[in-house]
């Protein structure tokens, strides 16, 4: 499917792409020893919380959707002031010919392929 924006065309990913869109949190505490600061999928703070390396007094401070670790570590950035994300590695074209770039010394994870071995 294409949409077209401002006269330019978009290809628009199938409903598969939506599928692998994660939850992303940012949470802060203040501590005797400063600022801790959790970021992660919700599923993963969830965790940490229950296990306590989170604790009641944080506060939620981000909420956001990305694909990626490298789409939701771009935003965090940003939200954070810290600068832009810097991902490790250079991007390669996806082996399963999606169409799109992905980082496998980063998170190897394809947008539209999940994460590739």
């Amino acid at each position: 499917m294409y949409n077209h924006v401002f006269g330019i065309s978009l290809y628009m990913p199938n409903k598969a792409f939506y599928q692998n869109v994660k939850q992303w949190e940012v949470w802060k505490e203040i501590t005797d020893n400063g600022v801790a600061i959790s970021f992660g999928t919700s599923e993963h703070i969830l965790r940490f919380k229950s296990t306590g390396d989170i604790s009641d007094k944080a506060e939620c401070i981000h909420k956001f959707e990305a694909v990626t670790y490298e789409e939701a570590a771009s935003i965090y950035n940003l939200r954070m002031g810290y600068g832009p994300y810097k991902p490790h590695g250079e991007p390669v074209l996806c082996p399963n010919h999606c169409g799109s770039y992905y980082y496998p010394e980063s998170s190897g994870e394809c947008p539209y392929c999940g994460v590739l071995d």
